[in-house]
């Protein structure tokens, strides 16, 4: 399954070299991401409590994006 999504450059370039430097795909290397993220006891990662500090436009009871909506927001990480 492809997975896409909206990346400032530099982070994308940053796991190309990543990937590039553990000499795997990019979609190995994003798999092992998802993979090694750590999840509370309600299934959101960890780190979930600082990013929603940090980002107040987001919130914790906001609804998820449908396939619908973030269809016309991507951007191919391996592009």
């Amino acid at each position: 399954m492809a997975v896409q999504a909206r990346v400032p450059v530099d982070l994308r370039e940053k796991a190309q070299r990543a990937a590039a430097a553990l000499g795997v795909a990019m979609g190995a290397y994003l798999e092992q991401l998802m993979l090694r993220d750590q999840l509370d006891d309600g299934g959101r990662p960890t780190w979930a409590p600082d990013f929603l500090a940090e980002h107040p436009e987001f919130s914790d009871t906001q609804e998820p994006l449908s396939d619908a909506d973030s269809a016309s927001q991507e951007l191919l990480l391996s592009a």
